[in-house]
């Protein structure tokens, strides 16, 4: 298992479009379901999903936004749920919104059933691969399409794209969801899925940074995602916490205003 990952595809009517995801992602591909690597991204009928060498035991790792546990998660969204407080909703205001840690992109949805439109960046090319197929498909469902469609998603180092962001074009609002630090159990972090995605983005190392650059290129808040016992990023204090069960949201006043 030299490389971690390839890209593969038994449906002969699929290989040319999985062939073509393999050149855009510098992937050896592959025209049946095998395992050279550690990771496969199979492209089916069903969808674009991650596939683990057995040797990992690891359930497929695939983006469906249209049942299971995202659909729960669609279903619950409202205004009074931390996420939405934290993010300032109020009756009337949906703020433009940049998810720099988009991932496989669940509270991205969840904001977007809200009413906002935003920015996911999602700096790994597989993660973002799994994401846009998810998304693809989720434009297909009538229930979906309208909230999928103000979702945009660009493929970059989020750092160095809101670092470029004219004026005129910062956000009112940054989301930030960095990986859970390795010293913080939480039940997230002990599930397999996590460790995965942790070795296709590696480390990370830029938290800080991310955040120090958000603060400078938004006009509203930036708010962030932590377990709830992890220390804050950087020592850098919130202007104010919503608190959850096992999570909390440290929120970040550009300007003051009042809640």
């Amino acid at each position: 298992m030299a490389m971690l990952c390839c890209v593969t595809c038994a449906d002969p009517n699929l290989q040319e479009k999985a062939q073509a995801l393999a050149r855009h992602l510098n992937l050896t591909f592959y025209a049946q379901e095998l395992f050279a690597s550690r990771y496969a991204l199979n492209l089916s009928e069903a969808g674009l999903q991650l596939e683990s060498h057995p040797s990992l035991r690891q359930n497929p790792i695939k983006v469906d936004f249209t049942s299971g546990k995202m659909g729960h998660r669609l279903a619950q969204a409202e205004p009074k749920q931390g996420l939405a407080q934290a993010l300032g909703l109020k009756k009337g205001y949906r703020p433009t919104i940049i998810d720099a840690t988009a991932g496989l992109g669940g509270d991205s949805l969840v904001i977007s059933r809200l009413g906002c439109s935003l920015t996911l960046i999602e700096r790994s090319p597989i993660i973002a691969a799994l994401l846009a197929d998810g998304l693809e498909r989720a434009r297909a469902s009538e229930a979906l399409q309208e909230i999928v469609n103000r979702m945009t998603l660009i493929v970059e180092d989020a750092s160095h794209f809101i670092s470029c962001l004219p004026e005129n074009s910062y956000p009112q609002v940054i989301y930030l969801d960095p990986m859970y630090p390795d010293d913080v159990e939480t039940k997230a972090l002990n599930k397999k899925e996590m460790r995965v995605l942790k070795e296709l983005v590696g480390p990370d190392l830029d938290s800080q940074k991310l955040l120090e650059i958000s603060l400078k290129r938004c006009l509203k808040r930036v708010v962030v995602k932590r377990p709830k016992l992890a220390r804050v990023i950087g020592n850098m204090s919130p202007t104010y916490v919503v608190k959850g069960k096992s999570t909390r949201y440290d929120v970040y006043l550009i300007s003051p205003i009042k809640k």
